[in-house]
């Protein structure tokens, strides 16, 4: 709920659409591969949870490929 009042706001500021899309993928990522790490001592075994970091981890990735090189 957080990043998408970030992206609301950014929309709301005037941000261009893709910038503010690049900050809302990042941050989002961000904020759940926090969790993913806070819940690692009891899931860090299963393919899946792997699986969801590094999708997290690519959230952030394309959310900065997004900021810095959208047009």
């Amino acid at each position: 709920m957080l990043a998408g009042a970030v992206l609301g706001v950014l929309l709301l500021l005037g941000v261009r659409p893709n910038v503010a899309l690049g900050i809302f993928t990042a941050f989002y990522g961000f904020m759940l591969l926090i969790l993913a790490l806070v819940i690692r001592p009891h899931f860090s075994k299963l393919t899946i949870y792997k699986v969801a970091v590094a999708f997290f981890v690519g959230l952030i990735l394309m959310g900065a490929l997004l900021l810095f090189y959208g047009e």
